[in-house]
């Protein structure tokens, strides 16, 4: 709506008295009295409807800002340690563990509607694009707001997928360059490796059992969106080859 609206002001210089929505009111909303108050107060309910929807990738995106900084904050301890002793090592054991495990809780409460949540996305950014796709300058700039907000959406949830699994890859690196090679107690360089091991298999957040989500499943769902675009334009030329025969 808001797209359009800005089309026919700025583009065919037109101020036309619309409104986002069908709602009833006691008084004529497109009176140059009302009109204005009422257009307010669509758009108030309309954001009050998005808070609930954007709720649970807030909440989501939260609990993955903490537990980045958790990340971040045990590579640096690890890669500035000066002398390795059992008691130390094994604090940063534990703490490597909690934070697989709270990794692994927030991946099972999140990972349906993360799937949910990528599933339309994904619907939505093919949808779209076959929407602005040569039907118009008002039809491009009507849907491209909404195709360039579910991109980022989807690009935001899949950014945060990735960073998870690259800090918890760090977490090798960050013992690797460390002193941990001038130790000479072998149980306790022996542990230093099943640790370098162990974070070999980063934790990551899934969308259901369809796999992990990633800048890779992102990539994959614009290949989809040219995919489309392809086979749109394909067919159209095929129906044209065939009126004109």
């Amino acid at each position: 709506f808001i797209s359009d609206f800005v089309f026919k002001m700025i583009v065919e210089r037109k101020f036309i008295q619309e409104l986002p929505d069908k709602i009833y009111y006691p008084f004529n909303p497109y009176d140059s009295k009302f009109y204005f108050l009422a257009l307010t107060w669509e758009i108030f309910l309309i954001n009050t409807a998005l808070y609930p929807i954007l709720a649970a990738d807030f909440i989501f995106f939260g609990f993955l800002s903490i537990i980045l900084i958790f990340y971040e904050n045990l590579c640096h301890k690890l890669e500035n340690i000066k002398s390795f002793d059992e008691k130390k090592f094994q604090s940063f054991i534990d703490n490597h563990n909690e934070l697989i495990k709270i990794s692994k809780a927030i991946d099972e409460i999140f990972t349906e509607s993360s799937f949910l949540n990528f599933f339309s996305c994904s619907t939505s950014i093919c949808v779209v694009s076959y929407q602005t796709d040569g039907f118009g300058l008002e039809n491009s700039l009507k849907y491209g707001v909404l195709l360039i907000s579910i991109l980022i959406q989807s690009f935001l949830l899949c950014s945060y997928g990735t960073k998870l699994v690259e800090a918890g890859e760090k977490v090798s690196q960050a013992i690797f360059y460390s002193e941990w090679h001038k130790n000479k107690d072998k149980n306790l360089r022996r542990a230093v490796i099943l640790v370098m091991m162990r974070s070999q298999k980063p934790p990551s957040v899934t969308a259901g059992k369809f796999g992990k989500i990633s800048l890779n499943a992102f990539g994959s769902v614009r290949a989809l969106k040219v995919k489309l675009k392809i086979i749109k334009n394909v067919s159209f030329r095929s129906s044209q080859l065939h009126f004109r025969t």
